[in-house]
């Protein structure tokens, strides 16, 4: 009997055995579902960061593209600014050197027209010199011819 009792206990302990790996068995795949369902949430939560950072960056993107023309126009319109401040510049220089260049020319004619002037008084005084009949103070007014 105690074959049989002993082959009952088997019996029993490999039926509870069996149970409890079943058990077990049912356990892992809840478990592995889970981890499954998870993964899947943890790989859509992924998903929709990503398109989430990509709208981001590609709004940053259009914004720094956006503010780099916004730049580069300001830069362009501040080079043709300063490109027509220095032909400006320029004009008024070459008209300074321009005029510098009259004034002198004016200068010679003057200092010409001087001396000019200066020998045309000097060659009169000294032909109304000659022309006096006597000369300074070598006469009265009584002297003199009438």
């Amino acid at each position: 009997m105690m074959n049989v009792s002993h082959k009952l206990d088997t019996f029993a302990f490999s039926n509870q055995l069996h149970a409890e790996i079943q058990e077990q068995k049912k356990k892992a795949t809840e478990v592995e579902q889970k981890v499954q369902t998870l993964e899947w949430a943890l790989e859509r939560e992924y998903k929709t960061d990503v398109m989430a950072l990509n709208k981001n960056l590609q709004h940053v993107k259009r914004l720094y593209q956006t503010r780099l023309q916004n730049l580069e126009r300001e830069l362009n319109c501040a080079q043709r600014q300063r490109d027509a401040a220095v032909r400006q510049r320029d004009m008024e220089l070459e008209e300074r050197d321009s005029l510098i260049q009259k004034n002198r020319e004016l200068l010679k004619i003057l200092q010409h027209t001087r001396q000019s002037i200066e020998r045309r008084e000097r060659k009169h005084n000294t032909v109304v010199l000659k022309s006096y009949p006597f000369p300074p103070g070598s006469c009265s007014f009584s002297q003199m011819p009438l």
